[in-house]
Parts: C-alpha cells; sequence; structure tokens
C-alpha cells in the first residue's frame, strides 16, 4: 500500500513538473520550468496549501534511488570526453568553485535554523 501511495505522489510531482514546464515554455520565461517548479512546490507546501504528506512518500522514494539519476549525464558526459578533455581546467575550476558555493551557503542556512 505504502508503494502505491509513493507512486501517485511520484505521478503527481511529474504532473507538476509538466505543468510548470509546459508554462514556463507557454509564457517563454527564461527561467527553466523545474526551476519554477520547485519554487512553486515550496511556496505551496509553506503556505500549507497542500500538506506535505501528499508529497512524503513520493520524494522518499525518488531521493532514495537519486542515484540512478545520474547515469545518463554521466554517460553523457564520457560520450563526450573530447569536448571535455578540451576545457577540462575550466570545467574543473567550475565543479570546484560551485561545489564551495553550494557547501557554505548549505552551512550558511544550517546554522541559521539552530
Amino acid at each position: 500500500m505504502k508503494l502505491v501511495r509513493a507512486l501517485a505522489q511520484v505521478l503527481l510531482l511529474s504532473a507538476l513538473y509538466l505543468a510548470f514546464e509546459r508554462g514556463a515554455a507557454a509564457v517563454h520565461s527564461p527561467v527553466p520550468g523545474s526551476v519554477l517548479g520547485a519554487i512553486g512546490l515550496a511556496a505551496l507546501l509553506l503556505l500549507d496549501v497542500v500538506p506535505l504528506r501528499w508529497f512524503e512518500d513520493g520524494s522518499k522514494l525518488l531521493l532514495d534511488h537519486l542515484a540512478l539519476f545520474f547515469v545518463p549525464a554521466a554517460v553523457a558526459a564520457t560520450r563526450s570526453w573530447g569536448a571535455v578533455r578540451r576545457d577540462l581546467w575550466a570545467v574543473s575550476a567550475i565543479a570546484v568553485v560551485t561545489t564551495v558555493v553550494v557547501l557554505a551557503v548549505v552551512g550558511r542556512l544550517a546554522e541559521r535554523d539552530r
């Protein structure tokens, strides 16, 4: 029963994603629909428009299998190794800088909530 509920919640999250993607495309938004969807979902949850329990099991299921979502990106990166190798220093620098920025921001936010 819990798996069925989780799958239904994944379908609900997918429907929200598609709605925001199509909405962003319809208005020619410079911000991707996935980003707008994340902001919209956060707003719906923070404003108590929808309860968290509507997404809890489905999001846990997705997070438990998150590593699988990186497989297509890793395959694409290995297939494009020639282009990546040419700019390896720039790609590496960007990866390091963005990792440090993300760690700093998350650390600040975690300290603020204490």
